[in-house]
């Protein structure tokens, strides 16, 4: 989701997130440096398979 700074992304974000927690569906929330940072790790080190399948799960 993008847009200009203050206009509620990660307000609407979190809404989303709780409705669908109180729906039952699992949630992951965290920004998109912190994601790619995290994936860069586990591609350097070899576990990318196992971090994507820890992030969505079948």
């Amino acid at each position: 989701m993008t847009a200009s700074p203050g206009v509620g992304k990660t307000h609407l974000s979190v809404a989303l997130g709780i409705k669908a927690c109180m729906a039952k569906y699992r949630v992951v929330f965290i920004t998109a440096q912190k994601l790619l940072e995290e994936l860069m790790l586990s591609a350097r080190d070899g576990s990318l398979a196992d971090k994507l399948l820890g992030l969505f799960p079948a």
